[in-house]
């Protein structure tokens, strides 16, 4: 598993990472877990969210259904029950 500072470039993060829908995703989700004043972690938001809407179309139908949830509201900020029927549904 690679650090946040591993995926950064002096100016800023590394645009290759946009190729890697489930890593913006996943770097998306984990950028809401930062303690406040970590600019880093805020930095790491803004691009996966701007990268994740450039997505939108070209990826699998199933994972930008995930996309426009975590977009929507990150699943840290959901009741965990709730979500956890939301995937059930999801893959019937």
């Amino acid at each position: 598993m690679r650090s946040i500072a591993s995926l950064m470039r002096p100016a800023g993060f590394n645009e290759g990472l946009c190729d890697d829908p489930n890593g913006l995703l996943s770097l998306y989700e984990a950028s809401y877990l930062a303690f406040p004043g970590e600019t880093i972690m805020d930095e790491a938001k803004t691009f996966a969210r701007r990268h994740l809407k450039n997505l939108k179309g070209k990826i699998d139908p199933r994972l930008e259904e995930q996309v426009d949830h975590a977009l929507e509201l990150p699943i840290h900020y959901r009741m965990l029950r709730l979500e956890a029927r939301w995937y059930i549904n999801m893959y019937e």
